[in-house]
């Protein structure tokens, strides 16, 4: 068997794994991925000191140091400039090309995919319900009765009257005047509702309000 067949060696971790250590001679040569952060300095720090999130020196007793200052630099960064500072290994909780750590805030990438999908949830919700009222037009008809106060069936109406109905007390109700030819509210309703309006509606009152002038 070959050298490289025995070696198991991850090349994702093995060399991270060691990095800041004294290695021995098990040792391979291996690649590996660094998170990088563009800091301002604070002070005049030179390249591979050790500074903290604020882009500040390890010395006169400061602590919070997260990582060097970029070690390939050939002069030292002063105050005001930029630099590329190098976090620890193994201190970062993710590595996608665009990494998170418990001393930064939410990447921008990160926290853009985050909105967009909840978005992307709220615009989906919003289209079932329109969905569901536009099926809801096409068997509606005029109640002419005069002792209804009947609502036009649109999407706005139908929402306000949701946000009317789970502030209802329990012992009266108005409900919301629909054709006899309509079926019940959905249960899917109330699941799309809280999605958009992000309200929570209690188990008792996600119900069917719909009621026909019969």
């Amino acid at each position: 068997m070959t050298e490289q067949n025995q070696d198991k060696r991850s090349v994702f971790t093995d060399a991270l794994e060691t990095l800041g250590t004294i290695i021995d001679d098990t040792q391979k040569r291996d690649a590996i991925h660094l998170a990088v952060e563009p800091v301002v300095a604070k002070e005049t720090v030179w390249p591979g000191q050790h500074v903290t999130v604020e882009g500040l020196g390890a010395h006169n007793g400061k602590k919070g140091t997260i990582g060097i200052v970029d070690p390939f630099l050939t002069e030292m960064v002063r105050p005001g400039q930029r630099f590329w500072l190098i976090l620890y290994p193994r201190t970062i909780k993710s590595l996608r090309h665009v990494w998170e750590h418990p001393d930064f805030p939410t990447s921008e990438l990160q926290a853009s995919s985050e909105s967009t999908k909840s978005l992307s949830d709220v615009e989906k919700s919003k289209k079932w319900i329109e969905n569901y009222v536009k099926e809801c037009q096409e068997h509606e008809h005029k109640i002419d009765y005069d002792y209804v106060k009947k609502e036009p069936l649109n999407y706005d109406n139908l929402m306000r009257f949701a946000d009317r109905w789970i502030e209802m007390d329990d012992n009266w109700r108005e409900y919301f005047y629909v054709s006899d030819s309509l079926e019940g509210l959905p249960d899917e309703f109330w699941d799309h509702y809280q999605i958009v309006t992000g309200k929570k509606v209690e188990e008792n009152k996600k119900v069917n309000f719909f009621t026909c002038s019969c």
